[in-house]
């Protein structure tokens, strides 16, 4: 039954998203969207380190014997500073919004509210609203839910064209049902055209509403409701893109740390050689191996995993560095969406039940873009403390064999 109840209401929702026009302006209590620098905060995200050294120096500072992750954690502080303060000043906003709002409401005002907007689907509202589905079985309610989808579209009989043909397909042909419910916004918005277009070719005038106030007021919904999908359109076709050039530089990493003459084949091989390396009588320490090849052999790892560290690091940074610039193309992006929606983005929480509040996804898509800052400062960070690692551990290994 439930399964059918959401059809008739997918079926009812096509005739509010038929006949758009734009979205006037929308007034709103306050925003903070837009307030953060998020291009001087990806501007302020420490570079990878030129060397080994210079990565060696951020982990442990001027005195290298002392191993501790204090160091590096004082030297990226004021970045990450930078970020929490950011994000702090647009939680405390929206979070204490939201709070007021709730308390405004209160748990009473919450309910009815949602109930509410359940009851003005068309469907639901023709069936006796919420609260009487709720107390039907299963046969009254799809008997309910058939007589008022029957009744929706007889009333709309004419007032939109097309529309009924395609209400009547959807609810009766499941092949095409299925076919439907998979396509894209704008695939479904073409398709009502089509079906629109179609009957006007038909018939030799346009239809007229009859009820005009009800006419306009479910325009000025589907309004709404188009300029929802359209803001979380934009917004996660951004998110997207972000996500794709910030998991290309994350595969990247994987698949270099991974490659070709890596450190734990320098070590492996190191231990190979080591194997094979010559021995001699050393006084009372009997047969050992060879002070000077072993000399040699410890110096000339450390050379390579000094080498295969920068090496890394070099990559790293370029990766990074390329991030950074295309970070700040989607930075400029959003900003270019906030100047064509600013007008539009719907602040009212009242609108949280219906699905056309569309400021919190805006700002949580902001606040994504900060973690993108945050993310590079963690990039540089990974890097630093892995090249440093290897430089402290090679350093110490070759302390005895040099002057």
């Amino acid at each position: 039954m439930y399964s059918y109840l959401l059809k008739v209401v997918t079926a009812a929702s096509l005739l509010q998203l038929a006949g758009h026009v734009v979205i006037g302006q929308q007034k709103k209590e306050g925003s903070f969207l837009g307030k953060t620098n998020i291009h001087a905060l990806i501007e302020a995200a420490p570079p990878v380190p030129s060397n080994a050294s210079e990565a060696l120096t951020r982990s442990f500072g001027a005195d290298v014997n002392t191993v501790s992750g204090a160091k590096l954690t004082e030297y990226y502080k004021p970045f990450y500073d930078k970020i929490e303060s950011a994000q702090k000043q647009i939680n405390l906003f929206y979070g204490n919004k939201i709070q007021q709002f709730n308390e405004q409401q209160g748990d009473e005002g919450m309910r009815k509210m949602a109930t509410a907007e359940v009851d003005r689907n068309p469907i639901v509202s023709r069936m006796g609203g919420a609260d009487k589905i709720s107390k039907m079985s299963e046969k009254e309610a799809e008997a309910a839910a058939m007589e008022a989808a029957a009744e929706m579209m007889n009333s709309n009989a004419g007032q939109m064209p097309g529309m009924n043909a395609m209400m009547q397909k959807y609810m009766n042909d499941k092949e095409y049902a299925a076919k439907f419910d998979k396509m894209s916004d704008k695939q479904k918005e073409a398709e009502m055209k089509k079906f629109m277009e179609a009957e006007k070719k038909g018939s030799s005038t346009a239809a007229v509403p009859t009820d005009h106030s009800k006419f306009e007021k479910e325009q000025g919904e589907a309004n709404k409701i188009k300029t929802a999908m359209e803001i979380n359109d934009a917004i996660t076709k951004m998110w997207q893109q972000l996500s794709q050039i910030q998991t290309a530089v994350e595969n990247n990493i994987i698949t270099l740390k991974a490659s070709a003459g890596n450190h734990a084949e320098i070590d492996e091989a190191h231990q190979k050689a080591f194997k094979k390396l010559p021995k001699i009588v050393m006084g009372e320490a009997g047969l050992t191996y060879d002070p000077a090849k072993v000399k040699e052999l410890m110096l000339n790892t450390a050379a390579k995993h000094r080498a295969r560290s920068e090496y890394e690091l070099s990559q790293i940074r370029i990766w990074v560095n390329d991030l950074k610039a295309k970070s700040k193309l989607v930075v400029n992006d959003y900003n270019d969406f906030l100047s064509k929606y600013s007008k539009s983005i719907n602040g009212n929480m009242k609108d949280m039940y219906n699905g056309t509040h569309t400021e919190i996804p805006v700002v949580n898509f902001e606040m994504t873009l900060i973690d993108a800052a945050a993310k590079l400062g963690k990039f540089s960070e990974n890097a630093t403390k892995d090249a440093a690692m290897v430089e402290y551990d090679q350093r110490q290994k070759t302390s005895p064999y040099k002057p």
